[in-house]
C-alpha cells in the first residue's frame, strides 16, 4: 500500500540486547501487484535518516515534477479545446492528462500511507484509463472516429474494473489488471504507428512532437508493470547495508 516509497522506523535502545537482534517485519498488499519489500539499511539514526531523506526526495521530487507537467499540458490543452470546440483531439489529451495527474495527485499526498482500494483506482487511471485516452485522442489526430474500437477499449475498462471492484474476493485481479494494461499499452502504440503511416505524406513538427509524446508516455510504465508483475525485482541490491556515523 505504499507504493515505493522509503520507510523509517527508529527502534528504542530499551528493546535492543548484546549480540543479535531479531527484527521481524509483516508485509500485506493488494492481490493486484505483486508485494515485496526492498533493500533494508539498518544503523546509527542520522546516516539512516540522511538516506531516508534523500530517497523521499527523489520520490516526491519525480512524481510532483510529472503531476506538475501533466496538469499544466492538460489545462492547455482543455483551454484551446474551449476555444476552438471542433478541435477533438485538444479535449482528449487534456482529459487524460488532468486525469493522470490527478491520480499522482493522490499518490503524493498519500506516500507512506496504506491507502486500501484507493491503491487500486490510481493505477487504473494511470496504467488504464490515460491509455484509452491516448488511443481516443490519436484517432481524433487522424481525422477518424471507430466505434468498434473506441467500444471495445471503453467496454472491457468498465466491466473488468466492475468486477474487480465488485467481487474483491472472486476476481482474478492481477490477471485483470496486468492484462489490460498491457494491451491498452499495445493499442497506445499500433494506433500511433497507424497514425505515422496514414500521415507518412504530411508529417509536420505539431504530429512528431504528438507522436513522440504518445509513444514515450506508453513506453515508460512498462517498468512499473512488470516490477507490479513481480517480472522485475523492487531492488536490484536485496542485501541490507549497515550504515554508521562517521
Amino acid at each position: 500500500g505504499t507504493r515505493y516509497s522509503p520507510q523509517l522506523h527508529v527502534v528504542p535502545p530499551s528493546l535492543l540486547r548484546a549480540g543479535e537482534n531479531l527484527v521481524e517485519i509483516g508485509l500485506y498488499g493488494e492481490a493486484a501487484f505483486w508485494s515485496g519489500l526492498g533493500r533494508v539499511a539498518f544503523g546509527d539514526q542520522n546516516p539512516v535518516r540522511n538516506l531516508f531523506r534523500a530517497q523521499n526526495n527523489v520520490e516526491n521530487g519525480y512524481q510532483f515534477g510529472q503531476m506538475l507537467l501533466m496538469f499544466v499540458l492538460g489545462t492547455l490543452g482543455l483551454a484551446l479545446w474551449w476555444v476552438r470546440r471542433e478541435d477533438k483531439l485538444a479535449f482528449w489529451f487534456g482529459a487524460g492528462s488532468l486525469f493522470w495527474a490527478s491520480a499522482f495527485a493522490v499518490r503524493i499526498a498519500t506516500l507512506g500511507i496504506d491507502i486500501g482500494a484507493w491503491n487500486l483506482t490510481t493505477s487504473i487511471i494511470v496504467y488504464e484509463l490515460t491509455p484509452i485516452f491516448t488511443v481516443v485522442a490519436t484517432l481524433r489526430a487522424a481525422g477518424r472516429r471507430s466505434w468498434p474500437i473506441e467500444g471495445l477499449l471503453w467496454g472491457t475498462f468498465l466491466g473488468a474494473n466492475l468486477w474487480m471492484h465488485l467481487d474483491r474476493a472472486g476476481a482474478p485481479r492481477g490477471l485483470l489488471f496486468d492484462g489490460l494494461a498491457n494491451a491498452y499499452t499495445a493499442a497506445v502504440v499500433l494506433t500511433a504507428l497507424w497514425l505515422f503511416y496514414l500521415r507518412r505524406k504530411d508529417l509536420n513538427w505539431s504530429l512528431y512532437v504528438f507522436l513522440a509524446s504518445v509513444l514515450l508516455g506508453a513506453l515508460l510504465p512498462i517498468h512499473d508493470v512488470l516490477r507490479d508483475a513481480g517480472v522485475l525485482d523492487l531492488d536490484r541490491d536485496r542485501k541490507s547495508t549497515r550504515l554508521n556515523s562517521s
